[in-house]
């Protein structure tokens, strides 16, 4: 019943599967699991009954040979001869305890994700000490100026990879940035160039196997978010950070009440009485804007709307008055009137709430409207920042250029919109030189020869290139 309503099954039927074609390929492979290990303990349990039953004797009888019989006769000679009973319920466990192991290891044959561990391990930072003296001594190359004072969260040579067979998908390949108290970093890039990566690695939330941290250091007041125990990590989520997703339909719980969700949310990190909490998350869904907060908090997330959905989980998000907000794309499901009232709301917000922002994008305009400092992302690597205003006058990246040309903008119907040849390189076969070197109009030999550092500018700019677009009117390199 709870897997009949996922998107997987709904993505069957969109593609024309037969209502027994689903249940077949779709349906019974998620459900197998369950059956396996309630057939392997169910027959334990009849055994220790049977068991149970003899011993008492009420089950089997002389002659016939049983193991709870056995063990009853055998109680009376518990001090004389021990191995009378002993043996016969040590039997009996190892006989349970194989069917009930059995049936463990068919599940996780059955089920890829219990079978590598997927499912049991919290977060996926397995690997960093070891590249801890080397980070070290690397994370005073980036030119961001931000000071100790006011930096909230810093970030050094983050690292992270998709390990699955012989490939290995470097999906966030070394990230440095810093954010500071109470601005908004955008984050921008094409699909697929690590911004969500980037975002689930600070609070180790990439799914392990087969994605890990291999590599960086997250500072957040002289902690190392990626060293810290699991459950300061857990003190931290949803406190002091929070997030907000793309889809509120899929971060939502279908079966809880949207009230319940953020009482929930607001009972776990503070000491308060389910009616306090309720008064509480009445109060963030009208601080939000949601129209008939009472009456939406009886509400199921699949009776509101999309917008109003979004307002849920940013209300959620601000439940603990987090210090900083991680926004990850949650304005491209909506559409274009409902988009400029979240952009608005999460503005009014930030200011209000003094948080701070890593605000992932691919929409240069959402950029324009509430970002303070701008990130480019590709390849798993940031290849411009500096600040927003700059960025968007005079991008100095070859890449950033022609992502703002792909923008349209109103009233100039006969701007060009630019496209930019070919597709990102795969991120388990990248280049040696710079990775948007096959798809650049500057590109030359010395691009495509070694690794480009990330450059400053001045004024607080950065571009990984060797001839960037502007460089204090000059070219570098």
């Amino acid at each position: 019943v709870s897997l009949v309503r996922r998107e997987f099954i709904d993505a069957a039927r969109l593609a024309g599967y037969s209502n027994a074609r689903i249940i077949a390929s779709e349906l019974f492979p998620n459900v197998l699991p369950v059956i396996v290990i309630a057939t392997s303990t169910t027959i334990g349990w009849m055994i220790l009954e049977t068991a149970g039953l003899s011993f008492l004797g009420l089950g089997a009888q002389p002659p016939q040979a049983d193991l709870g019989s056995m063990l009853g006769e055998g109680r009376r000679q518990l001090f004389t001869a021990p191995h009378v009973s002993i043996i016969p319920g040590l039997m009996i466990f190892a006989l349970v305890m194989s069917i009930n192991l059995m049936g463990d290891g068919v599940r996780d044959v059955l089920d890829p994700r219990l079978k590598s561990g997927a499912l049991g391990r919290p977060s996926a930072r397995t690997e960093v000490a070891g590249n801890r003296a080397k980070e070290t001594a690397t994370a005073g190359e980036t030119a961001e100026a931000a000071t100790e004072a006011e930096t909230v969260l810093d970030v050094r040579g983050l690292a992270t990879e998709f390990r699955v067979g012989a490939e290995v998908y470097r999906a966030v390949g070394g990230v440095d940035f810093a954010l500071r108290a109470e601005e908004c970093l955008g984050l921008v890039g094409e699909s697929g160039s690590g911004k969500s990566v980037t975002a689930m690695s600070l609070l180790g939330l990439v799914p392990t196997p087969p994605g890990r941290i291999v590599g960086g250091r997250v500072a957040y007041r002289d902690q190392d978010l990626l060293d810290v125990s699991y459950a300061r990590l857990r003190q931290l989520r949803g406190g002091t950070f929070a997030c907000v997703f793309q889809d509120p339909l899929s971060t939502l719980h279908p079966l809880f009440t949207v009230g319940d969700q953020i009482v929930e949310v607001i009972r776990a990190h503070q000491p308060l009485g389910h009616a306090k909490a309720h008064a509480m998350a009445v109060e963030l869904l009208k601080l939000v804007h949601m129209p008939n907060a009472e009456r939406r908090m009886d509400a199921y997330p699949h009776e509101l709307s999309g917008g109003m959905r979004q307002r849920v989980c940013i209300a959620m998000a601000l439940a603990n008055d987090p210090e900083i907000l991680i926004a990850d794309e949650p304005t491209t499901a909506l559409d274009v009137t409902v988009q400029a009232q979240m952009l608005k709301l999460l503005n009014r917000l930030r200011a209000d709430r003094k948080a701070t922002v890593l605000f992932i994008t691919h929409d240069f305009g959402v950029v324009s409207e509430i970002c303070d400092r701008v990130a480019v992302m590709y390849a798993g690597r940031i290849v411009e920042i500096g600040p927003a205003e700059a960025v968007l006058a005079e991008p100095a990246h070859p890449y950033t250029r022609k992502l703002i040309d792909c923008v349209p903008v109103l009233g100039e119907s006969r701007r060009r919109l630019d496209a930019i040849p070919g597709l990102p390189p795969p991120v388990n076969r990248l280049p040696a030189g710079c990775a948007f070197a096959e798809r650049c109009p500057r590109a030359r030999a010395e691009c495509r020869a070694d690794d480009v550092a990330l450059a400053p500018l001045g004024d607080g700019r950065s571009v990984r290139c060797l001839f960037p677009l502007v460089s204090g009117g000059a070219e570098l390199g």
